[in-house]
């Protein structure tokens, strides 16, 4: 315990060790690295069931170890607990965005998104990234990644290579 510190305005106990690059402790005993959140809720309250719970931070600090600040559940309790705060950091899969312009037709608050930023753009026919749009495959509106071909040319070209034709380029241009 001599390395957390409590703080009684929030009732957190505060890992001081070393943590990994989203604030949680870690605690490393033997080979194997484990939060330190899960330690202090396995030695202070007791097992659970590990194989198909997480630990859910009430006050959504993820340095925290007070056992009475987390409690298990499910994959999918977590993730809309940190939706519903406003906690979740992905650079993309789900996110929430204010809705603006051709999005605001389809719904008139807020649109939590599944998918990229970059995806988005593309189903919205905005050309919001470099690149332009494969010359090949204009039906599909596909753009054209830093290697020059869309996901179509990609697949004809690893085809090509596995059955020894000409094909010397997976470039969309030709």
């Amino acid at each position: 315990m001599k390395k957390v510190e409590i703080r009684p305005e929030t009732g957190c106990w505060i890992f001081k060790g070393s943590k990994d690059r989203c604030g949680y402790g870690c605690i490393k005993i033997g080979k194997h690295q484990l939060g330190a959140h899960k330690v202090a809720y396995l030695m202070l309250v007791g097992d659970y069931d590990q194989k198909n719970l997480e630990l859910m931070h009430r006050c959504d600090n993820p340095s925290c170890v007070n056992p009475s600040h987390l409690s298990p559940g499910t994959h999918k309790e977590n993730m809309d607990d940190c939706l519903r705060k406003g906690r979740h950091t992905s650079q993309r899969g789900v996110f929430i965005k204010p809705l603006c312009g051709r999005q605001a037709e389809y719904a008139s608050s807020k649109l939590i998104m599944t998918c990229s930023p970059r995806k988005m753009a593309t189903m919205n026919n905005e050309k919001t990234y470099a690149g332009s749009f494969c010359k090949l495959h204009t039906d599909n509106n596909l753009r054209v990644t830093s290697n020059g071909a869309c996901c179509f040319c990609q697949a004809h070209y690893q085809k090509s290579k596995r059955t020894n034709c000409d094909t010397k380029s997976m470039k969309c241009i030709f």
